[in-house]
């Protein structure tokens, strides 16, 4: 069997790093070409300096027939000693149910900086229509939070 098609051919070397040889355009009945087609992954973000709570992406809805899946989500913080917020979470829609996916806890007398990540072995695949949500209310001093997820679309 003869590979015609060129991109496919450059794509398949520059994926698996062959240099240095010469790919093969014709393959024998025993060899199968196998070249992973999953969807590419994309990071969204958000970063405020104000209370409540801050959408990073909304699922898509059931007529595009594409469901969003997690792979990983980060969450960052930092607040003076007067802000008064107890905690920092990303929430997510599975099964109709709110779910928190990363959770940091804060101490309100405490002037506090820092940031988590956590990668997901199996994805997580939220509701169609739902929104990927940062949560972290305050009601004194100042804050900045930042919330960001790697996604793909399937």
């Amino acid at each position: 069997m003869r590979i015609q098609n060129g991109e496919l051919l450059n794509a398949v070397k520059e994926e698996i790093k062959i240099q240095g040889m010469e790919f093969p355009s014709e393959l024998q009945n025993v060899v199968v070409p196998v070249y992973p087609l999953l969807p590419r992954s994309k990071t969204k973000a958000r970063q405020v300096s104000t209370t409540g709570d801050v959408t990073i992406i909304t699922a898509p809805n059931a007529q595009s027939q594409k469901k969003l899946y997690i792979t990983s989500v980060a969450i960052a913080y930092t607040k003076d000693v007067v802000c008064d917020n107890t905690g920092l979470v990303i929430q997510v829609y599975q099964d109709n149910a709110a779910q928190t996916i990363i959770s940091q806890p804060l101490t309100t007398t405490l002037a506090q900086t820092g940031n988590m990540v956590i990668t997901f072995n199996t994805p997580i695949v939220i509701d169609v229509g739902t929104a990927v949500t940062l949560i972290g209310t305050f009601t004194a001093g100042t804050m900045t939070k930042f919330g960001s997820i790697t996604y793909f679309l399937l």
